[in-house]
């Protein structure tokens, strides 16, 4: 039997997870392996939140290459996508 919502909510479901994951590698693999950046929120004792950011000391350990390649496709993905 084929409903034309079951195809949305299942494209819904797998673009959401898929996001997620993206986000996810971003955010802890790619950016503090590439350039040396790292974040989290942290949640104090009295419930109220912290974020908090970190960053690489010496940017001499970071490969040229890698950075601009972090930073290009950070900015330059979303651009394209939103073009076609």
């Amino acid at each position: 039997h084929f409903l034309p919502t079951a195809n949305y909510v299942m494209t819904f479901i797998f673009t959401v997870i898929f996001l997620a994951l993206d986000f996810w590698t971003v955010k802890n693999v790619t950016g503090r392996k590439l350039v040396g950046l790292r974040w989290w929120n942290d949640i104090r004792e009295d419930g109220t939140s912290e974020w908090i950011f970190e960053c690489i000391e010496d940017d001499s350990v970071i490969d040229a290459t890698d950075r601009n390649a972090f930073w290009l496709g950070l900015y330059v993905w979303p651009l394209i996508w939103a073009l076609f």
